[in-house]
């Protein structure tokens, strides 16, 4: 008879993956589970259910090793080091471990990309993104009470009228829309972001800005 332990576990796999649930089948990567503990970390805390496939099926972990790649991934690959808490389940004659990330509200916690550099990860849907340098930056100015002084000019002008006509835009929507360079479309994005004019908005396509809302 399934106890209320295993009914609550395959009620949440076949619920599928979401913003607060990833599957990875196995933990080849340690970098890779870095990634998801960093979106996780970023955005509202998460767990990985590490021994199940993406559809759902229960494949189960081949040994503890899953739980030292999980500790190096937490401790070597995250700058700084993420604490977690692990659950071990025995379903189904299969071991499935669960690793339980925090939402840390405090830090931005880095990971490795394809290229080695770390960088921060968000979280939206099913799926992480890189959350890209003008996030980190207005994330670093704003936890260091950074105080911002603009005067409006036509470059911030053009780009407040431009995501009036299109809703949301990428940054590589307004280097071409615009005609200016990264850094500089970079830089009157955030100045507008930390005036609170724009705001982020993650999509499946990734980073992209948007005016605030007023409420």
């Amino acid at each position: 008879m399934m106890d209320d332990i295993e009914f609550r576990l395959l009620k949440r796999i076949a619920g599928g993956e979401s913003q607060t649930l990833d599957f990875k089948f196995a933990v080849n990567d340690s970098r890779k589970i870095a990634r998801s503990m960093s979106a996780f970390a970023n955005t509202d805390g998460g767990s990985l259910l590490i021994g199940v496939k993406d559809n759902g099926k229960l494949a189960g972990i081949r040994s503890e090793e899953e739980i030292y790649m999980a500790e190096a991934a937490a401790t070597m690959h995250c700058q700084p080091e993420v604490y977690f808490n692990s659950i071990l389940y025995q379903i189904q004659d299969k071991e499935i471990l669960e690793i339980i990330i925090p939402e840390i509200d405090n830090v931005l916690t880095l990971a490795p990309d394809e290229n080695g550099n770390h960088v921060a990860y968000l979280r939206y849907r099913d799926a992480n993104y890189v959350a890209g340098q003008i996030y980190e930056r207005v994330w670093a100015k704003r936890n260091q009470k950074h105080s911002t002084h603009l005067r409006m000019d036509e470059y911030h002008k053009a780009m407040l009228e431009l995501m009036e006509r299109k809703g949301f835009v990428s940054l590589d929507q307004v280097m071409q829309d615009l005609g200016l360079k990264r850094g500089f479309a970079a830089s009157v994005i955030e100045r507008l972001i930390l005036l609170d004019a724009v705001d982020f908005k993650l999509t499946e396509n990734g980073m992209h800005y948007c005016l605030k809302e007023i409420k």
